[in-house]
């Protein structure tokens, strides 16, 4: 449909969203988009980057764990720049798709609202 999408390199090895824009899609337009890139759907709400390590136990097998989290207070016309990091004490519990990357000790997942967004194989520096 036509809306407003971010526009992001296929991979990245930089990080840190360089190269990642709003661009308004129009439905079926397929030239918009530069090749090596792809889009997605834009999110509102609150931007969280939260730390989780895995916790074995041996009922469940384990799960994940919320060690930290943090809001991001970005500019939307830079979708890479944050102005401020705020310590966080709501967690959100990690989705239960996760629980494969188990053999990794801890991961930082982004989302914005309830939806996922990024998913590291590594925690995040803590922003302080």
């Amino acid at each position: 449909k036509d809306d407003m999408y971010v526009v992001r390199p296929i991979y990245n090895l930089g990080g840190m969203g360089a190269g990642a824009s709003l661009m308004k899609l129009k439905e079926d337009d397929y030239r918009s988009v530069p090749p090596g890139y792809f889009w997605c759907e834009y999110f509102n709400g609150t931007h969280y980057s939260v730390n989780y390590e895995w916790k074995r136990d041996n009922i469940t097998g384990g799960e994940w764990k919320g060690t930290s989290c943090w809001v991001g207070v970005n500019m939307p016309v830079n979708l890479s720049k944050f102005v401020e990091w705020q310590r966080s004490s709501f967690i959100p519990e990690a989705p239960k798709e996760l629980n494969e990357l188990s053999d990794v000790k801890d991961i930082n997942v982004e989302f914005i609202g309830d939806k996922v967004i990024d998913v590291h194989l590594r925690p995040s520096p803590d922003p302080e």
